[in-house]
């Protein structure tokens, strides 16, 4: 069973990840990427998702498991 927290991110932390987002999939400046935007909306396949979460990962020196990938993916 997963267990998930509700995590507010500090406004700079969500902004640095809308840019890794948007640079990865070259979107303009002006796209709307929010914390409800899906990436399949986005126009993103299930490698580019992998791609933008190792960006994540480096950028925020964390890991993010295949599970949570693969979730990302299918919603």
């Amino acid at each position: 069973m997963l267990i998930s927290f509700p995590v507010q991110a500090k406004p700079e932390t969500a902004d640095k990840g809308r840019e890794i987002v948007k640079k990865q999939w070259a979107l303009s400046t002006d796209s709307p990427v929010t914390g409800a935007s899906k990436f399949a909306a986005l126009g993103a396949d299930s490698l580019d998702t992998v791609e933008v979460v190792m960006g994540l990962e480096e950028e925020f020196g964390i890991g993010v498991g295949e599970e949570h990938c693969y979730r990302s993916t299918r919603n």
